[in-house]
């Protein structure tokens, strides 16, 4: 895969792989980011 960084950015939010150039079985794609956690946006950064 080549792509920049904001491709890769957009890429792991979810937002497909428009302009990404690929070679080879674009299915590893899919599998690789199926092992891949959703964030949690509850997480607490900075406990008192």
């Amino acid at each position: 895969m080549t792509m920049t960084k904001p491709q890769l950015v957009s890429l792991l939010a979810g937002k497909g792989t428009a302009g990404i150039t690929m070679t080879g079985d674009p299915g590893l794609l899919t599998r690789l980011l199926s092992v891949l956690d959703s964030p949690d946006t509850d997480f607490p950064i900075v406990t008192p």
